[in-house]
């Protein structure tokens, strides 16, 4: 057995100086040939795309619980998150998904910065840095209207600094909106050649339309921190409507969408489903309850149910099909047969939303209230995003003509934005219609709920007012591996500590 054993020791021994006698390059034994050394970043973008808005566009609170936090919906088995009760792991995956997305983003600008105009000539490097900033401003922008502060300035160099510093959340809006803006004008040619196709599966390398998705975006952050600093809002504001800079998006047919298809690249829904998930959402009390008091035609676009139809009392539990679900017609969906589940059917490509027009209207609404130069007519802005939402989910459920049911939802009484007789009044109803119109867009409605105050929501039991989240914590993962990074983050919260009522810098009131 020992001579066995040595020859074996011989043999590999052996082995080992032959594989180093035939390579000049050691640290090469541990390359993985099969894998690409570099790639191209026209087939980086879609896997950046994908994974940003698959993560965006999805209501399982394992991974993102905003659908849940802006009481767009209540969770019927377990309601641990809509009673504010936050498993660590969620709070990590909240925003590691868009950090990953980020990560394919930072490939995507390296490749590009570095190569020599034979590869990419400086239009098509101002189209490139166009179109990642815009996705990179999607990103951050979610990630620090969950948490606050943020690894911002110092990330993505783990092997330099593992454990990076974090940035406030009015620096990140503050850098945010002078890179957008900047990609914006150094674009010089509108028609340049980007070469992308279908790679690119929201503009198809449209940078035309490219530059009217950061516009739009660049009006989102502007009015965001309009009531914290108006002089920073009222500039970007301005930077963004700019019909020099190419304006915003100005119809249902220029929104920023993720187009999804047949499975398996179809929406996060619809992929759950087929993986044994059945969405543990239902509509919420409040929800459901503000659509049926102002006869909201969309009521019936966005809620069905097996039977019965009601929204499930915010942090209480029930029986699934007791209570209104997301529209079959929207989403996919499972059902019972012969006591197993099956799968029932529904659409696989409804598309996920980056920002519409209907959103854009709404800001413009706003910002006519508040009296921005160039914002134009509030109630024209405003009629025009609640027609928007409406004709939107008319048209992918191939509805007839709906012209009639918005023209009487906008004259109603409790919709009429002439009726509310001062700015805090008009700016609270375009905020209750912005809440709603925003449905499936979880992120972006829970936080212009905290911005505009609008509409109220409903409490748990056991639980007050005082005790709904502004904010999600840091996990406990960042605390045991960037302990004084966290520490000195959470100083920078309103009250100076990691906590889940702290205010975000924007949200003042």
């Amino acid at each position: 057995m020992k001579f066995k054993n040595m020859i074996k020791y011989l043999m590999s021994a052996l082995l080992v100086v032959a594989l180093f006698a035939c390579t000049e390059d050691f640290e090469s034994i541990n390359d993985n040939t099969k894998s690409a050394k570099e790639v191209h970043p026209k087939y980086l973008l879609p896997t950046a795309q994908s994974i940003a808005m698959n993560h965006y566009f999805n209501c399982d609170v394992n991974d993102i619980v905003t659908g849940v936090l802006c009481q767009h919906f209540s969770q019927p088995s377990y309601a641990d998150e809509s009673n504010y009760n936050f498993r660590d792991g969620m709070l990590d995956r909240n925003i590691g998904e868009f950090y990953m997305a980020l990560a394919n983003l930072k490939e995507i600008r390296s490749y590009v910065d570095d190569s020599d105009d034979a590869v990419f000539s400086q239009e098509e490097k101002q189209g490139w840095n166009l179109i990642v900033t815009t996705l990179e401003t999607f990103c951050f922008q979610n990630i620090t209207d969950v948490n606050g502060p943020a690894i911002y300035s110092k990330g993505f160099d783990l092997v330099g600094d593992p454990t990076p510093s974090y940035d406030s959340q009015q620096d990140i809006y503050v850098d945010l909106m002078e890179k957008l803006s900047a990609s914006i004008t150094g674009v010089t040619n509108l028609d340049v050649d980007m070469k992308l196709g279908d790679q690119d599966i929201v503009f198809h390398g449209d940078i035309s339309m490219w530059r009217k998705f950061a516009n739009s975006m660049l009006l989102r952050l502007a009015m965001r921190v309009s009531d914290v600093d108006e002089t920073l809002s009222r500039r970007y504001f301005a930077m963004a409507v700019d019909p020099a800079n190419g304006g915003v998006i100005t119809s249902n047919d220029e929104n920023a969408l993720f187009t999804y298809h047949d499975s398996p690249s179809a929406n996060s829904f619809f992929e759950n489903v087929l993986d044994g998930w059945t969405p543990g959402v239902v509509a919420s009390n409040t929800m459901y309850d503000i659509m049926a008091s102002t006869a909201d035609p969309r009521i019936s676009m966005f809620f069905g149910g097996p039977w019965y139809y009601e929204g499930l009392p915010y942090g209480e539990t029930g029986t699934w099909w007791k209570f209104a679900n997301i529209n079959y017609d929207l989403i996919a969906f499972k059902n019972y047969k012969n006591n197993g589940y099956w799968y029932g059917g529904g659409p696989e490509d409804l598309p996920g939303i980056f920002i519409d027009f209907a959103e854009v209207e709404f800001f413009l609404a706003e910002a006519a209230v508040r009296g921005y130069a160039d914002a134009g007519d509030a109630k024209t802005h405003y009629n025009n995003a609640i027609a928007a939402s409406i004709q939107y989910y008319a048209d992918f459920l191939e509805m007839e003509d709906v012209q009639d049911d918005i023209d009487a939802y906008l004259a109603s009484d409790v919709v009429d934005l002439d009726q509310a007789t001062s700015p805090e009044a008009k700016i609270e109803r375009i905020g209750r219609e912005k809440w709603v119109a925003l449905f499936l867009q979880g992120g972006e409605a829970w936080a212009e709920a905290r911005r505009l105050d609008t509409p109220q929501f409903n409490v748990p039991p056991g639980k007050t007012v005082a005790d709904i989240p502004m904010r999600l914590k840091f996990s406990s993962r960042e605390w045991v591996i960037n302990d004084a990074n966290v520490q000195a983050a959470a100083a920078l919260l309103n009250g100076g500590e990691d906590s889940y009522t702290a205010r975000l810098w924007w949200d003042i009131k």
